[in-house]
């Protein structure tokens, strides 16, 4: 069930003829557990089409260097296969993400796309909206609790924005359903980046590599990103309130990489934790964090413009 609160409509634009339903994945970048993909493909099978996802991979994100987009390519390239298993062709073209969604769009009936809350995933969706000749629909897939739904306006605090989530938890808790594609799009001819070799990919790029790759078992990707997860369920959880803020130790998840990218669904992180989890005080302090306090940080960025200034801070 996806509820009514994470779909929204960003501009007036109607259905057209078209080739195939496009999801324009952009923040969720996961083949499953993905409010966004289950939509688009559901609105494939109303409309008896193929679903296409494509991804617009820019060389000058803000501050991206050669250790953000070696990861970032793990990650899509673990989504492009799990996405194949599905008969979903997923393709990454290089340009700006608006500019690409645009362009794939034009042989779309219509066009679906995750919600981002940084000022560029708010330009792009903006650009595209004005542009495309479709209609374009937002699903908020990357938290928990819709963001508007939560709060109109910046929460200043945990104990402000707490109340309004834990209210909502019963409601919102609910499993992403995997719903089967009709019509695969596997055979479409379409290009984009061969992903079958990152390191080559990544060098290409025209971007900082002064920041080299970390030698790390923690590659991008929901794979990785799961059994990451479940390691430290096994291993680590008994001891995470006491350790959790102490440096010297290794007693935390590793998630925050896999969250920021999209790799993870933090609903799926919940029920990990409700299905393999022991210790409650362990498991409440965790979903604080992984709910309330990552979920007060977004309210911050969507509500607040100057976010990424000095102009944030009170007064």
């Amino acid at each position: 069930m996806i509820h009514d609160e994470r779909v929204k409509t960003l501009n007036d634009k109607s259905s057209q003829p078209g080739k195939y339903v496009l999801y324009w994945m952009q923040s969720s970048q996961r083949g499953e557990d993905n409010h966004a993909l289950e939509f688009a493909v559901e609105r494939a099978n109303e409309l008896n089409l193929p679903l296409l996802v494509g991804f617009g991979m820019m060389d000058d994100y803000p501050d991206a260097n050669l250790r953000h987009y070696t990861f970032m390519l793990q990650g899509l390239q673990d989504a492009q296969k799990t996405l194949a298993r599905r008969g979903i062709k997923m393709v990454v073209q290089h340009g700006n993400p608006a500019d690409i969604a645009i362009k794939l769009s034009k042989d779309a009936a219509l066009v679906v796309v995750d919600r981002g809350y940084l000022k560029p995933a708010k330009s792009w969706r903006e650009k595209a909206a004005k542009e495309m000749k479709c209609k374009l629909i937002q699903v908020e897939t990357d938290v928990v609790v819709p963001v508007d739904t939560v709060s109109n306006h910046a929460e200043f605090a945990a104990r402000t924005i707490r109340p309004k989530i834990t209210r909502l938890l019963e409601k919102f808790i609910r499993p992403v359903e995997k719903v089967r594609l009709k019509n695969k799009s596997l055979e479409f001819d379409v290009s984009g980046f061969d992903l079958s070799d990152i390191t080559k990919l990544a060098h290409s790029l025209k971007l900082d590599k002064s920041v080299l790759p970390v030698d790390t078992p923690y590659s991008g990707g929901q794979t990785t990103a799961r059994k990451t997860f479940s390691d430290f369920l096994e291993h680590r959880f008994k001891t995470y309130v006491p350790n959790r803020n102490q440096p010297q130790t290794s007693d935390t998840s590793y998630m925050s990489r896999y969250l920021h990218f999209g790799n993870i669904s933090p609903l799926e992180i919940v029920f990990m934790l409700k299905e393999k989890a022991k210790g409650q005080e362990n498991i409440d302090s965790y979903i604080e964090e992984v709910i309330v306090r990552r979920e007060l940080a977004i309210n911050f960025c969507n509500f607040n413009e100057n976010y990424d200034s000095y102009e944030c801070l009170p007064a």
